[in-house]
Order: structure tokens, then sequence, then C-alpha cells
């Protein structure tokens, strides 16, 4: 082979090394208030649609009950039940302080709206707004939205397989406690907290036959229609997700996949909605 000084092997060596980049990379802080801002931008938009929508008078306060009807009867019930794609026993004992947090979270509404009511000497009527108000804040489908633009834009957490479903299963385990504590210990305190104000019943004229005893199968029914869709579908995700063969027949890919398909687009949709009327 020729001989040579070895400079031209030199530059060639040089010449193929990658320049570093000019661009200085942002600190964690700055890349995180960066992915909060798009955030939160993100859902001021989505609101800020409903609010023309609203301007616009495609929805009325009629409409807005109804859709608000809808979500809590249906798309809510749907979204709770698609989790069950994201929830396996492993992953309800890794998350189960998420249960914790949420029980806490409540206890914690519960007794400041209490502390409250008495400083500032409410009337029962004011009172009861103010306990149920700190108690079961709601901030709607917020969390789904916020972590959805956070997961695609964090590239910290964009290339992590399955962020967006855990993502979407922890606030889905938090605010199941909050479903199953409004719609069964809320709904008793609200019975209770109201009955005081409500007039007494009027005395039954004399005569008048009772109405005969419930028969089994009507207290029955009775007693599934007065369990809540959002509870129902909560319970009933968690229990799939918890037997590995019944979920993968209603996951992607299984037999039944159209069912756990259709209802996580019908969830995504009140996501979606919910944010959409909170404008």
């Amino acid at each position: 082979p020729p001989q040579g000084d070895g400079r031209g092997r030199c530059r060639i060596a040089a010449s193929s090394q990658i320049a570093p980049s000019d661009t200085p990379k942002m600190s964690l802080f700055t890349e995180a208030l960066t992915v909060a801002a798009h955030a939160n931008l993100s859902v001021f938009l989505i609101c800020a649609v409903g609010a023309l929508a609203v301007y616009l008078k495609f929805l009325n306060g009629e409409a807005l009950k109804r859709v608000a009807g809808l979500m809590i009867r249906l798309l809510y019930p749907m979204l709770t039940f698609s989790m069950f794609d994201a929830y396996s026993a492993e992953r309800l004992a890794r998350w189960s302080p998420a249960l914790v947090v949420g029980a806490c979270h409540l206890l914690l509404g519960f007794a400041l709206g209490q502390i409250f009511a008495r400083l500032l000497r409410l009337q029962p009527q004011p009172r009861i707004c103010l306990v149920l108000t700190t108690t079961f804040g709601n901030c709607g489908a917020l969390p789904f939205i916020l972590s959805l633009v956070v997961v695609q834009r964090w590239r910290r957490v964009a290339d992590t397989p399955g962020a967006l479903e855990s993502a979407y299963g922890i606030i889905a385990l938090y605010a199941s406690v909050w479903i199953l504590m409004m719609f069964t210990a809320g709904a008793k305190y609200i019975q209770y907290a109201t009955s005081s104000l409500e007039a007494p019943p009027a005395a039954d004229a004399k005569g008048k036959v009772s109405d005969p005893a419930p028969t089994l199968r009507a207290r029955v029914l009775r007693r599934i229609r007065s369990v809540e869709p959002t509870v129902a579908g909560t319970v009933l995700g968690i229990i799939i997700g918890l037997i590995p063969p019944l979920k993968a027949v209603l996951g992607a890919g299984g037999a039944l996949g159209f069912i756990g398909g259709t209802a996580r687009v019908l969830g995504d949709a009140g996501i979606t909605l919910s944010t959409l009327i909170l404008g």
C-alpha cells in the first residue's frame, strides 16, 4: 500500500464526527413549564370553543343540561369501564396510593367545609352547598386532557411504552374513589342534610288502603336501577382488569375486542365533550 503521513485519514475521521448542536437543551424545570403551558393552552382553546358555541346559540341552558346527563349516564360509565385495559393486580397494587390520596382528599375537603360553614355561621342550605363543593370538587375530564398533552410533548415520557395508558389508569383509579363516595356517601349526606329542610308529609286520609309490599323481583329491579352507571362502570372495569382471560377477550385483538374499543371511543368523546361544555 502507498505510504503516507496519515493526515488524510485524520481529516476524514475528523470530518465524519457529528458536530455538537448549537441549540442549548432546556433544563428540567424549563421543559416542565413549557409542557404545562401547552397543556393548559389546549384546555383553554377547547373551553373557548365551547364558549363560542354558546355565544353563537348552538348550545343553550337546556341543551347543556341534556349533554351533562348524556355524559353522566353514558359517556363517563363507558370511560371508566374502558379503563379495564390499564388495570392488573400488579398495577393496582403499585397504584394503590392513589386510592389513599383520593380518600384523604375527600375527607380533608369535608372537614374544611364543615369548619368554614361553622365559622361563617351559614344557614342550612348554603352550608350544604359549601360542604358538598369542598368535598366533591369536580374538575371534570381536565386531568385526561392535560395528561394527553404531557405524554405527547414531554420527551422524558413520550418514548415510554404505555405512558398514556398508565396515566389514564392512575387518574381513573383516583377518580374511582370520588365516584364511589359521591354516589354513595355523598348521596346519603344530601338526603340526610336536606330532610330537615323538607316539609313534613301530609297525613294520610282515613280509610286509605296502603300499597302492597313490593315483590322480591320488584325490589331487585329497583336496587339495580338505583346503582349509578358510573359506579357500575368503575367496579366492572376493575373486576375485568383483575381477570386476565376476560381482559384479553375484551381487549384489543380479543374475540370481543369491539366491546372494549367501542367503550374507549365513547369514553374519549366524553372527555372532549366535558371540557367543551366547561367553557
